[in-house]
This record gives structure tokens, C-alpha cells and sequence, in this order.
């Protein structure tokens, strides 16, 4: 009888801990698609709900001057801004998705992956908005993500949906 109850314990905790392990970003998405090129795995400088920029763009940054202006855009209605993350231009692209205002929580938007496709690297972006009849937070947002990813040969941008 303990035995057995220790064996089912230990099957639920193990269930419960790989369905709880955060998944790692390689640059694909989790629903299967197959693309023409290469995953091009990026790392997530931010990804918040609360932004100073308040229009819906993507933005390309190639060099510190316009990395400083988009960090002091973004973090504007925050003080004290948090520490500006490293890149470095020589061999690296920063992307920027916003959203921009929203009357409430619920909203985001994220990169979900980077195809290089040779002569350029195409940015998909997801959005996600809450659903009807969902409660959310009454307050107003500006959802945004900001990357990093290697990008040597300064290819082409291509922002897809």
C-alpha cells in the first residue's frame, strides 16, 4: 500500500515537473510550421506590458546611437530606467515589436521566430489580445518585445504576421 502510493506520488511529480519546465527559445515556433530556410535562434532583451512608446511599429536598430534613443523611448515613463543590455553592431540587430496603447491587460506581442531565407531574415511577429468575456487588467498598456540575434552580413528585415 505505501509503495504503491509512493510510486504514484512519484509519476505525478514528475508529470507535474515536465509540464511545468520552461521551454527554451531556439527561433521556432510549437506549432509545427515548416519554413523555407533557416530558424535563426535570437535572445529577448525585454518583453513587457508597459512601454513609453505608444504607436504600433517594428523597428531595425543597426547602431548604439539608435539602440540609446529606442532604450530611452521604451523606458520613459520608468525611473529608474533599467540597466541598457549590451549589443554588439558589428555582428548583431536589435528588433523592436510594439504593439502600442491598449485600454487594458491581456494584450502582448511577441517575436515568434526568424527565418533566414539566404538574402534575408524574416521576422515573424504574434500577437495576442484577451478573450471575450476574459477579466483583465483596467489599465492602459503598450506591449512590446526587444531581441537580439546575430546577424554578420547586415541582411535584409522582413517583418511577417
Amino acid at each position: 500500500m505505501k509503495y504503491t502510493l509512493v510510486l504514484t506520488l512519484i509519476a505525478i511529480s514528475a508529470i507535474l515537473f515536465v509540464a511545468c519546465t520552461p521551454k527554451t527559445n531556439n527561433g521556432g515556433d510549437t506549432n509545427g510550421n515548416t519554413d523555407n530556410g533557416d530558424r535563426t535562434p535570437y535572445q529577448t532583451l525585454a518583453n513587457e506590458a508597459y512601454s513609453g512608446v505608444e504607436t504600433k511599429q517594428n523597428v531595425v536598430i543597426t547602431d548604439d546611437k539608435a539602440w540609446d534613443k529606442l532604450w530611452d523611448d521604451t523606458y520613459k515613463i520608468m525611473d529608474p530606467k533599467p540597466d541598457m543590455p549590451n549589443v554588439n553592431f558589428a555582428n548583431e540587430t536589435v528588433v523592436g515589436v510594439y504593439l502600442g496603447m491598449k485600454s487594458s491587460g491581456g494584450y502582448g506581442i511577441e517575436v515568434s521566430k526568424i527565418i533566414d531565407t539566404g538574402k534575408e531574415y524574416q521576422v515573424y511577429i504574434k500577437e495576442t489580445a484577451p478573450a471575450k468575456g476574459m477579466m483583465s487588467t483596467m489599465a492602459l498598456t503598450q506591449p512590446f518585445h526587444l531581441i537580439k540575434f546575430e546577424n554578420p552580413e547586415n541582411k535584409k528585415i522582413v517583418f511577417r504576421q
